[in-house]
């Protein structure tokens, strides 16, 4: 056997364990003694490296206060060296605390360069050049994120980024620096995939460009929009497609990603916020324009979204924030019913839309749009005729376009088009109420019925043939609550005779047609 197996070159057999030998068993009381040894190990001297990490940081605010600038800037990178080098040597020898040393000593390099031009007495950069020092202390942290793989090193220069931004306070140092930081959190996405970190951006980047345009308050200033709040209208569409961008340009099996939904959601609806705010409050006369504007820019990346990509998720919202900015061009351009004709009929683009791009949320957010702004034109407009069939045409219209392309979506649309149907039996024959003189509405709904009954043989449709029913109980109403007792005789007589005419003629055609399987169930 043995030369066989030096033949073969085969290894020893190890010693394995006997069948009936019990398996050993962990001490008692091992998992409370490891976890005492996790806590005192690591909890307890990662809280002692932050406690010392504060008071080295009163310590430098300390040192500009008892010594002469350049000293006290000195003694600062000091501190900061010295943190980095116990960084390094933890690194080695006690790992557990290495990070947040390390981290400690990227906030101690950011504030002592800070220090160089802000927060001094008698700071030893001018304020024109106050931002390289800075600049260079993000970079820094940006190339140590990178190298070390770390995230959270990402998160925290990034957030460092826009701080230097509002540590300026000037228009466009500021704006270029939020700018910047921004193309660095998209690079930290394509490059990287860190989802975290571009959230955190997207959030951090209106939020401080807000701040600005409110005067930048936590610097001690007034809160008041700036007058030169409008050159920030470029860089909030640099902002948005930095954004759009980095997640246009990743791989098509990471669109379903919540990083991605959540970005494209957070970006359409902080541009759409942030453009409106700035609009209204610098340019109101020419709301329409930049309305329009931006309802192009959103819907050209909403389109680039669903071409690139198939996203419908993200083509979605800045498809929604594009109509919306569209809808807000609308109602600034126009008055009184005029505007709710064309949002009426602006349903049908975003019906049009949401087909093309296979998407429920679309066509879910406009049905709520649609009952909405009409809930609104009731409230602030007297009732008008032309709006009222406007929107009733424009309904059943959208039902018919669900109902025309239901195979190609991949979603159930029958709600939907229930909804349409029935906002377009509640509109039309209101409608004709406010369109028609009073002794002709029972004669117009019964011409309304008819046109369902017409769709319902042309379309093959039941759902038509029991709007036409329904109808005809509202003309019945009508007929004997109301024009039994206000109409002439001569017009009693016509609308009595017209109607019964009618329902004999429709009871005569049901009569003679065959009944089908369909017809027959419930």
């Amino acid at each position: 056997m043995s030369r066989m197996e030096a033949y073969l070159q085969l290894s020893p057999l190890q010693e394995t364990e006997r069948a009936d030998e019990p398996p050993q068993s962990n001490p008692q009381g091992a998992g409370r003694e490891s976890l005492e040894f996790r806590i005192g190990e690591t909890y307890m001297a990662q809280a002692g490296v932050i406690a010392l990490l504060l008071g080295l940081g009163f310590l430098v605010t300390y040192l500009y206060t008892v010594l002469p600038p350049l000293q006290s800037s000195l003694g600062a990178f000091l501190l900061a060296g010295g943190t980095f080098l116990c960084a390094m040597l933890s690194k080695r020898y006690y790992p557990n605390v290495n990070l947040p040393i390390f981290i400690g000593g990227q906030l101690l390099l950011f504030e002592a360069a800070l220090r160089l031009s802000y927060f001094s007495p008698a700071p030893l950069v001018d304020r024109q050049f106050g931002l390289l020092a800075p600049a260079c202390a993000v970079a820094f942290q940006a190339v140590c994120a990178v190298r070390r793989k770390s995230q959270f090193l990402a998160i925290i220069a990034l957030l460092c980024g826009y701080a230097t931004g509002l540590m300026a306070d000037e228009v466009h140092l500021t704006l270029c620096a939020l700018a910047l930081t921004t193309a660095l959190a998209a690079y930290f996405r394509l490059k990287h995939d860190w989802d975290t970190a571009i959230v955190i951006a997207l959030i951090a980047v209106y939020l401080t460009h807000l701040e600005w345009l409110l005067g930048n308050p936590l610097l001690g200033h007034e809160i008041r929009m700036r007058p030169e709040g409008p050159l920030g209208i470029p860089y909030l569409c640099a902002y948005a497609l930095l954004f759009a961008g980095a997640n246009l340009f990743r791989s098509k099996a990471l669109a379903l990603e919540m990083s991605n939904i959540l970005l494209s959601l957070f970006n359409a609806g902080g541009f759409c916020l942030m453009g409106l705010l700035m609009v209204v409050t610098y340019r109101q006369n020419e709301l329409a324009l930049f309305s329009l504007l931006a309802s192009l820019f959103l819907l050209g990346i909403a389109v680039a979204y669903w071409l690139l990509r198939k996203s419908f998720f993200s083509a979605s919202f800045y498809a929604l924030g594009g109509f919306f900015a569209m809808s807000m061009a609308i109602f600034a351009q126009l008055q009184g019913a005029q505007r709710f004709i064309l949002l009426a009929w602006q349903s049908l683009l975003v019906i049009a839309t949401a087909i093309w791009f296979r998407s429920k949320i679309i066509t879910v957010g406009n049905l709520i749009i649609f009952l909405g702004i009409y809930l609104f034109y009731s409230q602030v407009e007297k009732p008008d005729a032309w709006v009222n069939l406007n929107f009733a045409l424009a309904a059943i219209l959208s039902a018919r376009l669900l109902n025309w392309t239901k195979g190609q979506v991949d979603f159930k649309t029958e709600f939907l088009r229930n909804t349409y149907l029935a906002s377009t039996f509640c509109l039309f024959p209101y409608g004709l109420y406010l369109a028609i003189p009073a002794k002709f509405v029972s004669l117009s709904w019964v011409c309304a019925s008819i046109f369902y009954f017409a769709m319902s043989f042309l379309l093959v449709n039941r759902k038509y043939r029991w709007m036409g029913i329904l109808n005809f109980l509202l003309v019945l109403g009508r007929v004997f609550l109301v024009e039994l007792a206000s109409l002439d005789l001569v017009y009693r007589v016509v609308s009595f005779m017209g109607l019964g005419l009618v329902l004999l003629l429709v009871s005569m055609a049901y009569a003679r047609r065959p009944r089908r399987a369909e017809d027959l169930r419930a």
